[in-house]
C-alpha cells in the first residue's frame, strides 16, 4: 500500500499528464485585422494590427481525489520570439480562461505566450505555451505585433 505522499504525487502527476492538451488560441479585439500564415512544419505566425489582443484558451479542471484541483485564476507569461526566458506578465482576476492584453503593456514586436493554472490549494500547473506543438493551430504559433 502506498503512503499518502506517493498518492498525492501520483495523483498530481495524472493532473499534470491532463493538463498537457491545454490549448491556447488568440484572437484580435479591435478593428485591423489578424492573419495566419501556415506553415508546413513549425510555429505558424499570427500577424497583429491592432491595439490589443485578447488570448482564450481551453483550461482542464478535473477534481483529483484528495487533490483540490479548482482552478483560482492564471498566471500569463510573454517572451520574445526565438528566446528562451519567459517573463511575467500578469495574472487573471479569476479562472475564466482569457486575458486581454494591451500594446501599451509590451510595445509592438514578435511574441509568444504562455499560461499557468494556479489552484486554490497554492499548486501551479506547468507553463502551456503558444509555442507548444499541442497548441491550436497544431505545431503552435507565435504573434507578429505591428502598429495598426
Amino acid at each position: 500500500m502506498r503512503n499518502t505522499g506517493e498518492f498525492r504525487s501520483a495523483a498530481f502527476a495524472r493532473a499534470r499528464k491532463a493538463l498537457r492538451s491545454f490549448l491556447l488560441v488568440a484572437s484580435v479585439l479591435s478593428v485591423g485585422g489578424c492573419q495566419w500564415f501556415l506553415a508546413n512544419t513549425g510555429l505558424s505566425s499570427v500577424v497583429v494590427r491592432s491595439q490589443t489582443i485578447q488570448l482564450a484558451w481551453d483550461s482542464v479542471d478535473s477534481p483529483i481525489a484528495d487533490q483540490p484541483s479548482s482552478v483560482d485564476h492564471h498566471r500569463v507569461y510573454y517572451r520574445s520570439h526565438g528566446s528562451l526566458e519567459w517573463r511575467f506578465l500578469h495574472a487573471t482576476r479569476d479562472a475564466r480562461p482569457a486575458t486581454t492584453i494591451g500594446e501599451w503593456e509590451l510595445g509592438y514586436g514578435s511574441y509568444e505566450f504562455a499560461v499557468q493554472e494556479v489552484y486554490r490549494n497554492g499548486r501551479r500547473s506547468e507553463l502551456h505555451a503558444s509555442s507548444d506543438y499541442a497548441a491550436w493551430p497544431p505545431g503552435g504559433w507565435y504573434v507578429i505585433w505591428q502598429e495598426p
